[in-house]
């Protein structure tokens, strides 16, 4: 899912045209793999930023 946040029309077209990218289920399961809840650890935010962000832990 595109998210715009961008000033210019240019990068908006840009952004939206990411909707269009189609990505095997083989790359997906790839992706999956490696980059998921068990492989990914940390915070996301730093302390500052934590306190100013409602957002889940995991």
């Amino acid at each position: 899912m595109p998210i715009p946040g961008t000033t210019s029309v240019p990068h908006l077209l840009e952004d939206l045209a990411a909707s269009d990218v189609k990505l095997s289920a083989a790359l997906i399961g790839k992706v999956e793999a490696l980059i998921g809840q068990a492989s990914v650890t940390g915070h996301r935010y730093n302390a500052q930023s934590a306190g100013e962000v409602d957002t889940e832990e995991f």
